[in-house]
């Protein structure tokens, strides 16, 4: 189980029934929304196996668990070892942003084997 708390929101993620389960909890409406996803697609830590929520902007890791920030950020780390099986997944990602996805990929190419891992940070939708 994760739990992250920002200003406005209580964000987790749970395995329930063998299903992975997400919810937003609004402290200030008290309005709760929740979804869930197969177990099926779970294989490892990392967001690129794990369901949790499709990263339609540039077509990188899904946000699987919540890895906080402050109120309104959080984050997922992108690590060499990764990198081929990220770049497979980008390859046919269906995105808002084409250039984004495009600086992504140009960095994933670039990644070597001794450099530091990529820090994605999103943005949470007011």
């Amino acid at each position: 189980m994760a739990i992250a708390e920002t200003k406005d929101f209580l964000l987790l993620t749970y395995v329930y029934g063998k299903r992975w389960w997400y919810s937003f909890f609004n402290k200030q409406t008290g309005d709760v929304k929740s979804w869930s996803q197969s177990s099926d697609k779970i294989g490892g830590w990392f967001a690129l196996y794990t369901p949790g929520i499709t990263n339609d902007i540039d077509g990188g890791v899904n946000m699987g668990g919540f890895r906080y920030i402050d109120d309104r950020h959080v984050y997922s780390i992108i690590d060499v070892v990764q990198v081929d099986k990220l770049k497979a997944t980008i390859k046919d990602a269906k995105v808002k942003f084409p250039e984004k996805k495009v600086e992504l990929m140009r960095l994933l190419d670039e990644m070597g084997e001794d450099d530091n891992p990529i820090i994605a940070i999103y943005k949470l939708k007011n």
